[in-house]
């Protein structure tokens, strides 16, 4: 940096030079430069960020409504209470991924309310389709295969004449609910399998193909990530089943239901039987 200099009488006399370093100057700024853009992409992210959970809020918002709505509107066998967080917590994880082509998996102790979610999935998806529940440890290996697959005419001794529609060509477009699926001989297990894989199978002595287009949900009590461990169930047909995993706790985890479920079941009692019994809770 030059400045000239001048006496009193305007004459110029000389300069003045100031010769700096600008090494450390260029990198403050380079530094400044840093810094500006990454809180310019910081503010970016955080405006983007506020705008997500904005949408977000009134999705939930609007999604409370219905589920309002749907709760109200459920029949009552579908068994579940509209006074219940934990009803309206299954309702909304019900409608999430009724409408969703994956297969579910309900796992939980028995008498936990597995076939009550899987009716209500159904009434999400579509109540006017057909939903079809079999027992798979219920009934006997020899008969199983028949009963999901169904069967041509004369396949066997003792099939009848006419044939049979299994489980899943009956269901259609509907639902199929598996329940006690951990209980399948390895056999069945690697048919369900083709079928999950293919979304097609035979009938029991047939050559004609039949698509599988119901969707599939299924239950057990049993723990299958351990079977799988022992060699009892199939890992690859444990990944199938299990893509949308859903667990449903016992009443022990979930003690803030039991007065709900008490005045629910006595409300029905007391209409059933038209009396007016009350129940008074002594809660602590």
């Amino acid at each position: 940096t030059v400045v000239p200099v001048y006496d009193e009488e305007g004459i110029f006399r000389g300069i003045v030079g100031n010769i700096r370093d600008l090494t450390s100057l260029n990198e403050l700024r380079k530094e400044l430069s840093l810094i500006t853009a990454k809180y310019t992409e910081e503010k970016t992210k955080h405006e983007e960020i506020n705008k997500e959970l904005e949408l977000q809020r009134q999705n939930n918002l609007v999604l409370r409504e219905k589920l309002n709505a749907l709760m109200n509107s459920l029949d009552d066998d579908v068994g579940l209470l509209d006074n219940s967080k934990y009803s309206m917590k299954l309702t909304e994880l019900a409608y999430r991924i009724s409408n969703v082509d994956s297969t579910i998996l309900i796992t939980g102790e028995s008498g936990v309310g597995k076939d009550v979610f899987c009716r209500l999935v159904h009434k999400l998806y579509n109540k006017n389709k057909p939903y079809i529940k079999i027992s798979c440890g219920a009934i006997p290996e020899n008969l199983m295969e028949s009963e999901l697959f169904g069967y041509e005419p004369g396949a066997f001794t003792g099939a009848s004449k006419s044939g049979k529609k299994g489980v899943f060509e009956t269901a259609k477009d509907g639902i199929v609910f598996l329940d006690e699926v951990g209980e399948l001989t390895p056999a069945l297990q690697v048919k369900l399998l083709t079928v999950l894989q293919d979304r097609k199978f035979y009938r029991i002595g047939g050559t004609n193909e039949v698509k599988a287009e119901a969707k599939i949900i299924s239950a057990t009590n049993r723990n299958l990530k351990e079977d799988v461990e022992k060699g009892l169930f199939r890992r690859d047909l444990y990944y199938r089943l299990n893509v949308i995993p859903v667990y449903i706790p016992p009443l022990r985890e979930r003690k803030e239901d039991i007065i709900p479920l008490a005045n629910n079941y006595l409300y029905k009692l007391n209409k059933k039987n038209n009396t007016n019994v009350r129940i008074k809770f002594d809660v602590q």
